[in-house]
């Protein structure tokens, strides 16, 4: 593969998680709470993890922001090495990245989410819960 095709794949894989992060955290701002305390009762596991990170922000939060933050560093980068690849000066790629990230990486994962954010919380979940607990000191 060569590595045109490997930054830009590298950076619309960087674009994918920062939107899957923050569908899942606006998911989780938006669920019915009753409907999650009446499945976390039942002994439903994702809704038991879905209650521990709720009544645990600073996990649900910080896990978002790490993995946000480091997606974000390596998109970027990824981006410039790609516009360099391509004969373009990489001064112009903060200038794509700002509309990509903006409308594929946060407003439409945001309205996504508001509209079905009971399914988007239950499906991202697993994942999202391992990693506050790998990444917690």
């Amino acid at each position: 593969m060569n590595k045109t095709l490997f930054f830009l794949i590298l950076t619309l894989f960087c674009v994918l998680t920062e939107s899957f992060f923050s569908m899942f955290e606006m998911a989780c701002v938006s669920l019915n709470k009753v409907k999650l305390h009446y499945n976390a009762s039942k002994k439903r596991k994702k809704a038991k993890w879905l209650e521990f990170l709720l009544n645990n922000p600073s996990y649900l939060f910080g896990t978002t922001l790490i993995v946000v933050n480091t997606v974000m560093q390596i998109g970027s980068e990824s981006a410039r090495r790609f516009y360099e690849s391509i004969n373009i000066s990489p001064d112009y790629a903060p200038i794509s990245q700002i509309f990509i990230v903006l409308i594929f990486g946060e407003l439409a994962p945001l309205f996504a989410a508001r509209k079905h954010s009971e399914h988007v919380a239950y499906f991202s979940i697993p994942l999202v819960y391992l990693l506050a607990r790998i990444l917690t000191p």
